[in-house]
């Protein structure tokens, strides 16, 4: 259908992929307790996903006709619907395909569509759609701002499986590329209602994944539960992946994360802001972090850059006098004592610095905070 008429296609720019819609939306209308009986809905999708330059749609045929709207379609309480709501339009999003969704989708509308009437715009009144609103906006935020999402989806080089096998625990993860791979976005997502912590992932390379997405981030309804920012990789093999993740994966939840590999630059101390939050008894989100290292960067880097310059100046001089003195052994012996005092008092200097960074790291938390 896509193909160019010179070709023998028919010419058409995108496809809709009513496989990819039927199966996605029967699969999160069951129980969680049935879905590893139907693992197979999740994965199937990618064996032709290459096949036609597909477009994934949640369309206005989908709520109508007493077939309820998407967040009526799901399964569970209501904390639950939100949750599995959240995690299908994750799915949705990082899986292949041009993203094609209704109005009121972004809204969670109870009520079918009704072409009579306007949509339901008073439900942003409810605390619970406010929320998936705005989870709905980072998506798209993501979306446009991270080429690994949408610049490769017709071609099977922009993605790739990290475990599709894990059906009896209802877990899925893969990797997605941008157009020369030279970054990488890795997805997972628990599809039951269950904690697990610690589940290994292979990964393509070694390096820091950074947690740009939770959807069980409390901000957008959910627990809160998540990964403090993101993991590092381990020498440890799985599958055909020479390294790993473990990671921890939230009830009903997609969790995105973005490689940083060793060796970039990363001068945002994430592990001492939520060292200090800790301390402050405050529950950190991606969102708040991410603020947190912007003013990190502008104030912190900037105080210390001075101090931490005199200390660099100091070892030079030291190590100078060194290597050009010509002074017997003895004495050579007395001033290497010396100087090892002096740097015991350089390191002082560090602490201090150190707890003063931490100072102003919980002076910008308390002042950033606001979820």
């Amino acid at each position: 259908v896509t193909l160019p008429v010179h070709l023998g296609g028919l010419g058409f720019d995108m496809k809709w992929n009513m496989g990819w819609m039927h199966d996605t939306l029967a699969y999160f209308s069951m129980d969680p307790v049935y879905r590893k009986f139907h693992h197979g809905k999740l994965t199937f999708a990618i064996w032709y996903a290459f096949s036609e330059k597909f477009l994934l749609p949640v369309s206005h045929d989908e709520v109508v006709h007493l077939k309820k709207s998407v967040v009526e379609k799901m399964t569970g309480d209501s904390w639950q619907k939100f949750a599995n709501l959240r995690l299908l339009f994750g799915f949705m999003f990082g899986h292949p395909g041009k993203k094609l969704n209704f109005m009121g989708n972004d809204i969670a509308q109870y009520r079918e569509w009704n072409s009579e009437t306007s949509l339901d715009w008073e439900v942003l009144e409810n605390d619970s759609n406010k929320k998936f609103h705005l989870y709905f906006g980072e998506l798209n935020k993501l979306y446009s701002s991270e080429p690994a999402m949408h610049e490769v989806d017709f071609e099977s080089r922009g993605f790739q499986w990290l475990d599709f096998s894990d059906s009896d625990n209802s877990v899925i993860g893969f990797a997605r590329y941008n157009s020369d791979k030279s970054e990488m976005l890795l997805f997972t997502f628990n599809m039951t209602p269950v904690l697990r912590e610690n589940y290994l992932f292979g990964v393509p390379e070694a390096g820091f994944y950074r947690e740009i997405l939770n959807s069980d981030a409390a901000e957008f309804g959910g627990s809160g539960i998540g990964n403090f920012g993101g993991v590092h990789s381990e020498e440890v093999g799985r599958f055909d992946f020479k390294h790993s993740v473990k990671v921890t994966l939230p009830p009903l939840a997609v969790n995105v994360y973005k490689l940083e590999k060793y060796g970039q630059e990363n001068v945002e101390p994430t592990e001492t802001i939520f060292k200090a939050a800790e301390k402050e008894n405050i529950v950190l989100s991606t969102i708040t972090t991410k603020e947190i290292q912007k003013e990190l960067k502008e104030e912190l880097k900037e105080e210390f850059k001075e101090e931490l310059k005199e200390e660099v100046k100091t070892d030079e001089i030291i190590f100078a006098k060194k290597i050009q003195t010509d002074e017997p052994i003895e004495e050579l012996q007395t001033k290497e004592i010396t100087e090892t005092e002096e740097t015991n008092k350089i390191t002082e200097q560090e602490s201090i610095a150190d707890d003063e960074m931490e100072d102003k790291i919980k002076e910008i938390i308390k002042k950033i905070k606001k979820f």
